[in-house]
């Protein structure tokens, strides 16, 4: 009970501390909620939950757009590239284009979340179809990029989640993990995404000046 008192009351002294200053940046905000997050986790599961509330904290940094959604292949292109047949009844699949575009991030920069996958069966009524995009560190969910259920006719499907690599994020590897379930079955995959050190060349403007015109002497 001892230690559970001791990190309410850090947890409420780091919130209040947040709300006084109130013009934290996102990267300020993103290093709060993982402290945060990590002292709510012990107050509640000790050593391993301030690990995990930790961790969940600093998904603060990975800031989610708005998806944006198409059907790349119709009904009869998805039917032909898969031979399907009628008698095949409801399929479904994930497609290679799967993954993270880029793979590789530098802190400050962006990369997509690209979730694509076939329906074909479904008939002109559609099917249910539940998507999830989260981003994951050494097994632990750090921030969900896409939870939701939608109707998806026949075809080929796209969804591209913008996501925004604070400079906040620690350098290291992480994962992209995408799912969708149709009709009691789920299809998922892991995709490696690495955010690296933000370098000085975004920033070369600042300490080299402004590009200068060159002239060629004869």
């Amino acid at each position: 009970m001892k230690r559970n008192s001791i990190a309410g009351v850090l947890i409420v002294s780091l919130v209040a501390g947040g709300i006084m200053t109130g013009c934290e940046t996102t990267g300020q905000s993103a290093g709060l909620g993982a402290v945060i997050g990590g002292a709510a986790g012990y107050a509640i599961g000790g050593t391993e939950g301030a690990l995990i509330g930790a961790a969940v904290g600093a998904g603060a940094g990975f800031v989610i757009h708005k998806a944006k959604e198409r059907r790349v292949k119709n009904a009869e292109e998805t039917a032909t590239e898969y031979k399907y047949e009628p008698e095949d009844g409801l399929k479904a699949d994930l497609r290679p284009a799967t993954s993270a575009s880029p793979s590789t991030v530098p802190q400050g920069s962006s990369s997509n979340a690209e979730l694509e996958y076939y329906i074909l069966g479904a008939g002109d009524s559609g099917t249910a179809v539940h998507e999830k995009q989260i981003i994951t560190q050494d097994g632990a969910e750090l921030v969900t990029l896409r939870d939701e259920s939608v109707s998806r006719v026949d075809g080929t499907w796209n969804v591209s989640t913008p996501i925004e690599v604070d400079s906040s994020v620690a350098p290291g590897n992480y994962d992209l993990v995408q799912t969708i379930s149709v009709a009691g079955n789920n299809m998922s995959t892991r995709t490696p995404l690495t955010v690296t050190t933000k370098t000085a060349m975004a920033d070369s403007r600042i300490i080299f000046g402004e590009p200068q015109p060159y002239t060629v002497s004869r």
